[in-house]
Order: C-alpha cells, then structure tokens, then sequence
C-alpha cells in the first residue's frame, strides 16, 4: 500500500497518494528553515520532507459522505480511515442505505431541518486503498460525533481502539452541551 498526504486546503478536506518511500511512522515538522513539513521514518532512516504545490491535485477520488466530515484517524493494524461525521439540524435517517441507482437521485433532495441543536451523525470505515465503504455506524438521534482517536490499553497491547468524542444536544451558540 502507498502512504497518503490528508489535509485540509482552502476549507476541503483533501487525501492525496504520495509517490515517495514507504515510511513506517510519519509526524507533523515545523523549523526556521521548514515552515511546514513532516517527518518520517523507514529502518534507520529519518526523513524531512515538505510538499510543494499543496493546492495541486496529484490524484483525485471523490467520495460520497452522509454528513459533514469532522474528523478522521488512521487505524494503523489496518490502514482503513475512521470518518466521524455530523450535521447540525438534521435527525438519524432510519432507512436502509438506498441502492447505487437512487444515490444519484437522491443526491438532488435536502433533508427535512430537524431544529437547532438537533443533531445527525455517523462513524465511517473507510478502505483509502479501494476507495470503499467497509462500515457506517449511526448514532443515536442528536448525538454529535466531533473527534476520534485510536487507543492501545496496557492490558491489551495486542488490539487497536477507536475513540470517538459525542456531545448530545449541541447548541452552537451560545455553546451549551446536554452531556458529552
């Protein structure tokens, strides 16, 4: 599998494949002479790269999202991403996912507004190298997923957790919570 650049730029969320050598860990690098860059590594080699021409697009794949994007987290075991998505006035959509035909279709109607502080949300596994859906899960009504992180437990160093970050009844302004 080839390493992939994840970034936002002029406020969309952008997942460009890099044509470099395969890292085993990668990290965020800033420096007087490297504005914004990131460091990698591979056996005994340490890397600092930076990418030039970030608005470019390389390659482009377009995938369809219920909701909003508001974070994601590689789950390194597998190398899937995990999407959380959430999108304010909107309720929990119970019906089963509709058929490749009506995706299009369905891509012209809006949703019913739910109200202020009624919230829909998702959490996404997504296949980066196939450019597929593995799994959406969907939250409660008015539960807003916000973050995600992975986790590995003292006691079970064997296995990969995936935290997600909810806040139920968000009101955006003034910001109140129900709980979360």
């Amino acid at each position: 599998s080839r390493a992939w650049l994840a970034y936002n730029y002029q406020n969309r969320f952008q997942l460009t494949p890099l044509s470099y050598v395969p890292a085993e860990c990668a990290s965020g690098f800033s420096s007087e002479q490297c504005a914004e860059g990131f460091v990698t590594t591979a056996g005994n080699t340490l890397r600092i790269v930076t990418v030039e021409r970030l608005g470019e697009v390389f390659n482009s794949q377009e995938i369809q999202l219920k909701y909003t994007p508001r974070n994601f987290v590689v789950h390194k075991p597998t190398n899937h991403l995990v999407i959380v998505e959430a999108e304010h006035n909107a309720t929990t959509d119970k019906k089963p996912p509709p058929s490749e035909s009506e995706t299009e279709e369905l891509n012209f109607i809006s949703r019913a507004k739910a109200g202020t502080g009624q919230w829909a949300s998702c959490i996404r596994l997504f296949d980066a190298a196939q450019c597929k859906t593995l799994d959406v899960i969907e939250l409660e009504d008015n539960e807003a997923a916000m973050s995600v992180s992975t986790c590995i437990f003292h006691e079970r160093p064997n296995e990969t957790f995936i935290i997600v970050g909810t806040a139920r009844s968000l009101q955006l302004t003034p910001r109140k919570v129900e709980c979360g």
